[in-house]
């Protein structure tokens, strides 16, 4: 089974690897990428080099795709909707009415396999899936490309509106830290100054004052303090009309990447297509057990 994998296929999986040791473990980029160079090399080995099915290439990488836009968009849609709606409630029980109709609707999803085939009803999820934004490869995928990725779309997005509307603000609450994503990288905003922005400083206070009752550690109760202080000293004179940009920014950071986001599944359809294109040039999609 290893062998009808073979390189091609080992190759995603490795390149997953490989941003893992990078991201991860904080590895540098050649010692990763020479990492998971060595453990190709290492499965090759013990494969007899073979170079495996691209076939099965394809439905890996479609598979990272789809740990991408499931796992990796509900470890954010939550927040982005809370924004959209004005409440995190209510983006909560969006989420929850979502994911409970999923569930529900894969049980019914035989008599549709039944009529266009496994890969038809994928083709349609994912034309679904680009137009409203709804393993080990996926789980890798939706960790290293999915939740990260759809962060930075966020910070990228939403610092560049908050720069074109008042440069002033964006460098209070910009965050101290790029935020990196593959190769790019962005300044975002800065979550905890935002966080402070939209309660008006109680809750920094708050956790302030109970870490100096429980006596935390000197660096945390050090960091708080700088916290308040900057809210105390700098921002709140201009939270009144500091608010809104914020706000604005943060919906639009979250709206583009939902859009962004879209084109992994039309991705997808577009190779759901070409595997169908490919099936019918073999006399169409059949089913095959074991016996086979």
């Amino acid at each position: 089974m290893l062998g009808e994998l073979g390189l091609v296929g080992a190759a995603v999986i490795c390149g997953l690897l490989a941003l893992f040791f990078k991201s991860d473990l904080g590895l540098p980029p050649l010692v990763a990428g020479g990492i998971a160079a060595a453990l190709l090399v290492s499965f090759g080995a013990a494969t007899g080099f073979r170079f495996g099915h691209l076939l099965l290439a394809a439905l890996l990488l479609v598979h990272a795709m789809v740990g991408y836009v499931e796992l990796g968009t509900d470890s954010w849609i939550s927040k982005i909707t809370g924004t959209i709606m004005n409440s995190p409630a209510n983006g909560l029980l969006l989420f929850v009415y979502t994911s409970g109709l999923m569930f529900v609707l894969r049980f019914f999803a035989g008599p549709i396999v039944e009529r266009i085939s496994p890969l038809g009803l994928l083709a349609a999820s994912a034309l679904f899936g680009a137009i409203g934004a709804a393993g080990g490869v996926g789980m890798l995928a939706a960790g290293l490309l999915g939740g990260p990725g759809i962060g930075f779309l966020q910070d990228q997005n939403a610092s560049a509106n908050l720069r074109e509307s008042s440069a002033a603000v964006y460098d209070r609450y910009k965050a101290p830290k790029e935020n990196e994503f593959l190769w790019m990288k962005t300044f975002g905003l800065d979550g905890s100054k935002v966080g402070v922005l939209e309660d008006g400083g109680k809750e920094a206070q708050r956790a302030l004052d109970l870490m100096q009752r429980q006596n935390a550690k000197p660096d945390a109760i050090t960091a708080q303090k700088k916290l308040v202080e900057w809210w105390t000293t700098s921002a709140a004179p201009d939270a009144a009309a500091d608010k809104p940009l914020v706000e604005a920014a943060s919906l639009f950071g979250g709206r583009q990447a939902l859009k962004l986001t879209a084109f992994v599944p039309a991705t997808m359809l577009a190779c759901y297509a070409l595997l169908l294109a490919w099936f019918s040039t073999r006399g169409g999609y059949k089913a095959r057990g074991m016996h086979h």
